[in-house]
């Protein structure tokens, strides 16, 4: 089940893992109810495992992409060693920081680049910190990212099978940081103003007054 799903996301990485689990239980017809799925996903944590295996995949795919276009990155924490295929200089691998200084590095950064946790409809709270610390945010897209930002205005969105995308933007931005540094004020602006804490507690009092 976890090789079958795991392929089903390496072909389609749109789908969630649910999803990609889902799509084997049909396939195989094996019992799916919803004991079954809330002992899959909520006791044995089945989804969380493959996430973690396919976001790793994802999170080197992008980071050999960018070190062979010979462009600098600074990654901070565990998990992002490549021993079959070593990373070159370009790649420079920190040890894991605080939330403080993590929010410092970004506001020094010109970009940020967030690979999201599995979120295909949603977003993590990574695009939106990027933007609010003033760095331009590269992000893999979601649904919500592209009903509510704006690719090239307020935030560069790439899928996860065009990484090159990402690559060809993050190379634009370092050419161009007059129009990089537009984007990063369009950002700020736009996610403080939707996506900070204080448009969160607004939307969370507009849901209770309902």
């Amino acid at each position: 089940m976890y090789r079958n799903a795991i392929n089903y996301i390496f072909n389609d990485p749109t789908l969630s893992a649910e999803d990609a689990v889902k799509k084997y239980l049909d396939e195989t017809g094996i019992k799916s109810g919803r004991d079954e799925l809330y002992k899959l996903f909520i006791v044995d944590k089945v989804s969380r495992q493959i996430e973690d295996i396919v976001r790793r995949h994802y999170k080197l795919l992008i980071m050999h992409a960018l070190d062979d276009a010979d462009i600098k990155v600074d990654v901070y924490g565990e998990g992002w060693e490549d021993d079959e295929n070593p990373f070159s200089e370009n790649i420079r691998i920190h040890d894991r920081v605080s939330p403080m200084e993590c929010h410092k590095l970004i506001g020094d950064a010109k970009i940020d680049l967030s690979i999201m946790p599995w979120f295909k409809k949603g977003s993590s709270e990574k695009p939106f910190a990027g933007m609010m610390n003033g760095a331009v945010c590269v992000s893999d897209s979601s649904t919500y990212l592209e009903k509510n930002y704006i690719d090239g205005t307020d935030i560069m969105l790439f899928d996860l099978d065009q990484v090159e995308k990402a690559v060809k933007d993050i190379k634009w931005l370092l050419s161009n940081p007059d129009q990089a540094e537009i984007i990063a004020r369009n950002g700020y602006y736009h996610a403080v103003d939707s996506d900070g804490t204080d448009a969160r507690i607004r939307q969370m009092l507009e849901l209770m007054m309902r």
